[in-house]
């Protein structure tokens, strides 16, 4: 096992706990939720654990993360992009 592999288990295993212990802490607590764009509100009708309300938080921008990058890129190659994506030679940054 190089260093590095063993470096990378060590933190993956800090954050393992913390997350862990996150969990218990904070699994009996529930927060009551609302909206409100004086327009429009919106109320859970129950209280809501606050792990499951950070899960939806952090599943949500994993989920953007690896859908939005490949979307942007298939947009970029339509043509009509004067950015590095071309391969033009008059771009100085390509």
């Amino acid at each position: 096992m190089t260093p590095l592999r063993t470096i990378g288990l060590v933190l993956a295993l800090i954050f393992v706990g913390l997350l862990s212990l996150f969990f218990v802490q904070n699994s009996a607590r529930t927060v009551d939720l609302s909206y409100d764009l004086h327009l429009w509100a919106w109320h859970f009708k129950q209280p809501q654990p606050v792990v499951l309300l950070l899960a939806g938080a952090f599943g949500g921008g994993l989920l953007s993360g690896l859908l939005l990058p490949p979307l942007w890129r298939l947009r970029g190659s339509g043509g009509g992009s004067t950015l590095g994506a071309t391969g033009r030679g008059d771009d100085a940054w390509a």
